[in-house]
């Protein structure tokens, strides 16, 4: 089921429409174009194609970004969405087979990626954040409660704070509150692979170091669930998730904690979750 403001759709008995194309052109200025339902060309993925271009990549990088937008683009048609509707966050969880998400208190805080700015969500207190959650937990009235664990997963400020708030927020709801975790064993496997493909380079901020919990609680989900989480990670940024990691340190961009955090996933199982229990 997918939710995007409108009616839940049933992703079930989805069929993904064999409309449009990726067509290979003889002008080397432009290689490749897509083509909607009408053989119209899609300005926006045409101008990042041109993106590209400009930044010296390949006929077969366009050629690959070009594959995944046409059944990025098939999906949408599929649905009836404008391609300017609809977020990553509805793509991820759409690719994770989610129901319905929400933003809490849509406009009262902003991301700024840890920046301590006024009205990030950085700023915020812990007891006005909890009362948000609250409101939707007895709102939604959830079995469980999932959040990352004490360490923000990664270590990053938000992260804690969110886990913080939801902790809060659950235990005063009298709901059971699972927060996710990585092993410093986890951490150091990921690193070890990262190593040979990209000697002397620092990867992560520092702040991703795991640790040991009293009494883990490790779930290990079908592949499928494995191979639905690469492709929401793909979602948060093209190739994150599917591409090869020798493959992927040669385009992406960043070397952080998104980095790492995937070389962790691929020494340990896409399929691996670990959980603590935070409030019972």
């Amino acid at each position: 089921m997918l939710e995007t403001g409108s009616a839940a759709r049933d992703l079930v008995s989805f069929v993904l429409p064999e409309s449009g194309g990726l067509v290979e052109t003889a002008d080397p200025g432009r290689p490749y174009v897509l083509i909607d339902a009408d053989g119209a060309v899609v300005e926006p993925v045409n101008a990042f194609f041109g993106e590209l271009q400009a930044c010296g990549r390949p006929a077969s990088t366009i050629r690959s970004y070009g594959m995944d937008l046409l059944r990025w683009w098939r999906f949408l048609a599929g649905w009836g969405l404008a391609w300017d509707r609809v977020t990553r966050v509805d793509a991820a969880c759409t690719r994770l087979g989610v129901n319905e998400w929400n933003w809490l208190a849509e406009g009262r805080w902003t991301d700024t990626a840890g920046q301590p700015t006024p009205g990030s969500l950085t700023t915020a207190s812990v007891s006005d954040l909890a009362e948000v959650i609250a409101d939707q937990i007895q709102t939604i009235i959830p079995d469980v409660v999932l959040t990352v664990g004490p360490d923000g997963l990664t270590g990053h400020p938000d992260h804690i704070l969110i886990h913080r708030a939801a902790a809060s927020a659950a235990a005063s709801c009298d709901v059971p509150v699972f927060g996710s975790y990585l092993l410093p064993a986890d951490i150091a496997q990921g690193r070890d692979l990262l190593g040979p493909i990209l000697p002397g380079e620092r990867v992560g901020s520092g702040r991703m170091t795991g640790r040991d919990e009293p009494s883990p609680a490790t779930l290990a989900a079908p592949a499928r669930a494995g191979e639905a989480r690469r492709a929401a990670l793909d979602e948060y940024a093209n190739g994150l998730g599917t591409l090869a990691l020798k493959k992927l340190v040669r385009v992406f961009p960043g070397r952080g904690d998104s980095l790492l955090l995937r070389a962790v996933l691929d020494a340990i199982g896409w399929q691996t979750e670990r959980y603590t229990c935070l409030v019972t």
